[in-house]
């Protein structure tokens, strides 16, 4: 998912996103108890390109190399690599597109995301070789929109196909020789979107109707398509099928961060008695799962870590620094990358270590 905050095309995605987050479960919610910090973590500063101000982290493979986006004034993102040494290195693009971001990235260094002649104009899912070299990937027949939002380590990408730049988005499957696939919308729904695939084939992500109430999706390699209930998103999956996201609480309006076995069957997360929202980004073979928490009303996100056990840690801001954070990704030796406010008040893509 492009869940960053690096520019103002990001806000408002994001922004526009969590109006739609309302389970995907098999059986009731479970609410877990507040357990207690697990962990210290010390953050890095990522940096910018020469010449920008804001930065968002996206994906984290296990190098340590993180992927997202660069941008000067917030209308025009460059897709950037920082290298596990902290190098920031801009992904290349056709001279045509102004716009590029890379959302995900494979244990190899293959990267994937989109690029777009300007903010206005279709976007089209690419791939980047862990060399920089660039392909297409192709939209559905008929469709002008396409992006690639998460890569898994056998080189199966997934996103969305799109016609227009409404919500009739189809969620697509790319094989490694980046042939697409239409994984279908659940029954009753008009959109859905693809955000994480683990090596097993099974994808997840949500779909959404004409109300625009969304609910997490589970496909499976076979075809099937596991959606029961709206209220849920699904934002990543393990190699073993546990998954993260959000859900709501019956008769409970604010979404809160989730965890889902191989089983289906759903947790939530713990947060501080002081923060009423929280959504899970990513989860690793471990079972940490990262995201945020806020207080109702309130919009400032901060970054959290949630271990295997349940155990809720807030990651730290930049130094000198009071604003938004979140975690977007973690690696399999809990390695965490995100997008925290500096102080200069500018959004910045960090890393958290966790010791």
């Amino acid at each position: 998912m492009r869940v960053k905050l690096s520019s103002a095309r990001g806000e408002a995605r994001l922004s526009s996103f969590r109006c739609l987050l309302g389970v995907f479960g098999l059986g009731v919610l479970l609410a877990a108890p507040v357990a207690p910090a697990s962990a210290a973590a010390a953050v890095t500063d990522l940096g910018v390109l020469p010449g920008d101000r804001y930065a968002g982290a996206a994906a984290i493979n296990d190098a340590g190399i993180v992927v997202g986006t660069s941008a000067l004034d917030g209308t025009a993102e460059h897709a950037v690599r920082w290298d596990a040494d902290g190098t920031v290195i801009g992904l290349r693009h056709p001279v045509e597109a102004a716009i590029s971001e890379a959302l995900g990235i494979d244990a190899d260094g293959t990267v994937v995301g989109y690029i777009a002649s300007d903010d206005s104009s279709p976007t089209r899912a690419v791939r980047w070789s862990s060399e920089g070299e660039i392909t297409t990937l192709p939209a559905l027949p008929g469709d002008a929109w396409s992006e690639a939002t998460a890569i898994s380590d056998n080189g199966v990408a997934v996103g969305y196909s799109s016609r227009d730049r409404g919500e009739r988005h189809h969620a697509v499957r790319w094989d490694a020789q980046g042939n697409p696939t239409d994984l279908g919308i659940p029954p009753g729904d008009i959109g859905s979107e693809a955000l994480a695939v683990n090596t097993d084939g099974v994808i997840v992500g949500y779909s959404w109707g004409s109300d625009f109430h969304t609910r997490a999706v589970r496909w499976d390699p076979n075809g099937q398509i596991t959606s029961p209930a709206t209220g849920s998103t699904a934002f990543g999956i393990n190699a073993i099928g546990e998954i993260a996201g959000s859900a709501s609480a019956p008769g409970e309006p604010l979404v809160h961060a989730a965890r889902w076995n191989p089983k289906g069957e759903p947790t939530l997360l713990p947060v501080p008695p002081d923060q009423h929202v929280s959504l899970a980004h990513a989860i690793n073979d471990t079972g940490s799962a990262v995201g945020y928490t806020a207080a109702e009303g309130r919009g400032i996100t901060h970054a959290a870590l949630w271990t295997e056990a349940g155990a809720f840690t807030a990651l730290p801001d930049l130094p000198d620094a009071d604003g938004p954070t979140q975690a977007t990704a973690i690696n399999h030796s809990g390695t965490i990358a995100g997008t925290a406010t500096g102080s200069d008040g500018y959004h910045h893509a960090v890393r958290w270590s966790v010791h």
